[in-house]
C-alpha cells in the first residue's frame, strides 16, 4: 500500500461508528484493508462516510448494535466489510440507485430478478430518494426526501426543542 493509500485507508477507518469500531481488532484484516481499497477506486474517503453512514442505519445495523431487542454485533469486521463494499459493478451505483441520475440500477434490478427475488434491492426505494444528512456533525444520519430548512433530522429537531424548552424552563 503507497503512502496514500494508507492514508485515505485510515480515514475510512476513522468513519467507522463508535459501536463498531470498538468491536473491531486492532490490527486490519486483509479483507477489510482490500474491501477499503476496492470502494475507494470508484469513491472518495468522504463519499465512503456517508456510505457507511448510510448503511449502519438502512440496513439496522445501529439497531442491531444498540437496541435492547438488537440482536447486537456477531462480526464486527463483516459488518465493517458490509458497510464499505461496493455491492455493484456499476461504479456509478450506489445501493440500488444510479448517483448521477438518481435512477434504479438496471443492474441490480436484473441481478435482484435472477436471484427470484423482488424487483429492487432492499433499499433502492428509499436510495431513490435522494438522501441528505444532518446538519449536527456527530449525527450526520441520512434521511431521504427534501432537507428541511434548519437540516436536522428528526431525532436532531426533537432533541433540539427538548433542549430549547429546559432552558426556557430554567430562566423562568
Amino acid at each position: 500500500m503507497s503512502r496514500e493509500q494508507a492514508a485515505q485507508v485510515r480515514a475510512v477507518e476513522a468513519c467507522w461508528p463508535a459501536e463498531l469500531a470498538a468491536k473491531l481488532p486492532s490490527y486490519r484484516p486483509p479483507i477489510l484493508r482490500d474491501t477499503i481499497l476496492d470502494a475507494l477506486d470508484a469513491r472518495t474517503p468522504e463519499q465512503l462516510a456517508r456510505r457507511i453512514s448510510y448503511r449502519w442505519h438502512a440496513y439496522n445495523y445501529a439497531h442491531d448494535a444498540l437496541s435492547a431487542e438488537g440482536r447486537g454485533i456477531q462480526s464486527a469486521v463483516g459488518v465493517a466489510v458490509a458497510l464499505v463494499s461496493n455491492r455493484c459493478a456499476d461504479p456509478m451505483c450506489e445501493d440500488g440507485t444510479i448517483l448521477d441520475t438518481g435512477e434504479i440500477c438496471r443492474a441490480c434490478e436484473q441481478r435482484a430478478a435472477d436471484r427470484g427475488g423482488p424487483s429492487l434491492p432492499k433499499q433502492a426505494g428509499k436510495a431513490r430518494e435522494r438522501l441528505w444528512e444532518c446538519a449536527i456533525p456527530s449525527c450526520r444520519k441520512p434521511s431521504p426526501g427534501t432537507p428541511p430548512e434548519d437540516g436536522l433530522c428528526p431525532a436532531c429537531r426533537l432533541e433540539l426543542e427538548a433542549a430549547t424548552e429546559r432552558l426556557q424552563a430554567a430562566r423562568v
